[in-house]
């Protein structure tokens, strides 16, 4: 990621998971805006506001839960694969969820990785801070 301007959406209804993700981002200086939304419908709001107004532009990373107290995450996905304009987001699935069948269905939507989210703030860090090294390496549009 040679530009480290980079607009990320974070959708995650636990509030301490999401604040230790943005705090990952921060402390390697990931710039651009960093959005936290609290549900997939709100999150689909968001992106739908972008689309319709033509004012805004999508975020390039997609750091999202996929179980939430209103359901899974399908929605969200399907919603941005649908969308041509929304096509190229990269989307991490970041969860505690165990089960194959959601993570094959997520996998369906070309989801670019699922990662498992362990207990405690810092295991959480960790695990971003080695998708930020990764990311390290890519090239995104």
């Amino acid at each position: 990621m040679r530009n480290r301007n980079i607009d990320i959406l974070i959708v995650e209804e636990d509030r301490e998971a999401a604040r230790s993700v943005e705090e990952a981002l921060v402390s390697r200086e990931i710039g651009g805006s960093k959005l936290i939304c609290k549900s997939c419908e709100e999150a689909i709001q968001h992106l739908s506001h972008l689309l319709e107004s033509g004012s805004g532009r999508s975020p390039k990373i997609l750091i999202m839960e996929m179980q939430f107290s209103s359901g899974t995450g399908l929605e969200l996905l399907k919603f941005i694969r649908d969308n041509r304009e929304l096509n190229p987001i990269s989307v991490f699935i970041f969860t505690k969820s165990e089960d194959n069948e959601l993570r094959r269905r997520a996998f369906e939507f070309r989801v670019a990785g699922y990662l498992k989210k362990e207990e405690g703030v810092a295991t959480v860090s960790d695990t971003i801070l080695r998708l930020i090294d990764f990311w390290e390496i890519c090239e995104f549009m």
